[in-house]
């Protein structure tokens, strides 16, 4: 059976040649069976430790580590290096809020942007999604939210049904393949793992940093992320 797993068909190296692509990321290539085994062995992988994760960027320039603490518990205000990358695919690649059917980019906001990698079935991202609920009362359009759905196979009617169920009312948007890739490429391969609940703060000037702290963060330790 693993070795089944492990070889991908003639069809899938055609799609995306022999360039190396993370599990995250070669799993939106896969057929739905496959595709959702190697999902679930990466998101396995990533909890594995519970507690602590180290993740690199893939030009090796900076180093992540990434800390799993109660919601509001021990918090402290870390982030990783920031990252300066303005042309970012994930930053200019034009999205579309399924909650609202309208398209928009994150290099077109005018204030700092925060993006939150999420999946449906993900009860962290959940609890994460109340404290972003509280956020968006107190910080009211000084700041946008994104939440970004990171599982290949959840598609825009989950999505926007999630949302809608939930009373949540800013951005949700199905990531595009591109998108992500772009993200693992600036952030490491964190940023695709939902129960890390990955958190990103883009500033205007073309900087971004990803929260270090691992799974949900109160209000308050988001809001005093927001130096932009």
């Amino acid at each position: 059976m693993a070795g089944e797993f492990q070889r991908v068909s003639e069809r899938t190296r055609d799609r995306i040649g022999t360039i190396p692509l993370p599990l995250s990321t070669l799993a939106m290539y896969m057929p739905n069976s496959r595709r959702r085994f190697l999902q679930l062995s990466g998101l396995c992988l990533a909890g594995v430790a519970g507690c602590s994760e180290t993740d690199s960027t893939t030009n090796g320039e900076r180093t992540a580590s990434m800390t799993d603490t109660a919601d509001g518990a021990g918090e402290t205000t870390t982030s990783t290096e920031a990252v300066a990358s303005p042309d970012a695919a994930w930053r200019t690649t034009e999205l579309t809020d399924v909650v609202a059917d309208e398209t928009f980019t994150i290099a077109d906001q005018q204030g700092p942007v925060l993006l939150h990698s999420f999946a449906v079935w993900c009860p962290k991202c959940a609890r994460q999604h109340d404290h972003l609920k509280t956020l968006q009362e107190q910080v009211t359009d000084d700041v946008t939210l994104v939440s970004l759905n990171v599982d290949p196979n959840e598609d825009a009617a989950a999505v926007r049904e999630y949302a809608a169920d939930s009373g949540y009312d800013w951005r949700f948007v199905v990531s595009p393949a591109g998108v992500t890739e772009s993200l693992v490429d600036d952030f490491g391969t964190s940023i695709t793992s939902p129960p890390a609940v990955p958190i990103v703060i883009a500033c205007p000037d073309g900087t971004a940093s990803l929260l270090s702290q691992r799974g949900p963060k109160s209000t308050a330790y988001i809001t005093d992320s927001l130096d932009c």
